[in-house]
């Protein structure tokens, strides 16, 4: 059964559309690239597949980035608004993540964190 035999010749509706797209991401992470009505759920599936989906969100929230980040710290790579909360998330994830932690959020604290 292929992704498109739901439709049967006529234009999906906006839950179908969303179900389509789940199963895209599903299949393939990167298929988001190609998806320009992202929906949060969207988002946050294909990063649960591969948290370097971060990098093509459209609309990066706080949540999507915790979530990526505390998945895989290297997701940090891909935050457009590092916070020093999402920072402490990565390095406690992984520490080797402190060199992409921005310099302004590279405290005392978060170094510690790092090492540990």
């Amino acid at each position: 059964m292929g992704l498109f035999d739901n439709f049967k010749g006529r234009l999906p509706g906006h839950q179908e559309l969303e179900e389509f797209y789940l199963a895209a991401v599903k299949k393939d992470w990167r298929s988001l690239r190609n998806i320009t009505n992202q929906t949060p759920k969207i988002c946050l599936t294909a990063v649960q597949q591969n948290s370097s989906a971060l990098m093509f969100v459209n609309r990066q929230t706080p949540e999507l980035c915790m979530a990526a980040v505390c998945h895989d710290g290297y997701a940090l790579l891909h935050v457009r608004e590092q916070t020093p909360e999402l920072c402490m998330a990565a390095v406690q994830q992984n520490g080797i993540v402190l060199e992409y932690v921005n310099e302004e959020f590279k405290t005392y604290k978060i170094c510690k964190a790092a090492v540990h």
